[in-house]
């Protein structure tokens, strides 16, 4: 029922592109990370995505793009509402550049440019 003890294991989860999941949805993606420890974003926020639910929250599994040197870059992480405000969850972030991703506002400084997203879940 820890939702910061959850985020570090999703942070935790190995980065590992060009993996196989029969389907690409949150429950797919969230199967294989719990069950090889390894990923990319869309499987480290799929894993926290489903341990945020299962702890009770009303957490949103998201899909969209980040601003990444001069382009941009497909990424996937996690909302929760709390007291009217929502809040990201970016496991992939946090393990990428070693800042925190936990419980961060959208145009936060030192926090990645979230655009063209939408909520999957």
């Amino acid at each position: 029922g820890n939702l910061k003890k959850a985020f570090n294991w999703s942070s935790s989860v190995r980065y590992a592109g060009n993996y196989k999941v029969a389907k690409k949805n949150v429950a797919n993606y969230a199967k294989y990370g719990f069950q090889t420890g390894r990923g990319d974003c869309y499987v480290q926020a799929a894993t926290f995505y489903q341990m945020a639910k299962v702890a009770g929250y009303d957490a949103k599994y998201v899909k969209g793009s980040v601003k990444k040197g001069k382009g941009l870059a497909p990424h996937a992480w996690v909302e929760i509402k709390s007291n009217g405000k929502t809040y990201v969850y970016d496991p992939n972030f946090q393990q990428e550049y070693g800042l925190n991703g936990y419980k961060l506002t959208y145009g936060a400084p030192k926090t990645l440019k979230y655009i063209d997203y939408k909520r999957v879940n």
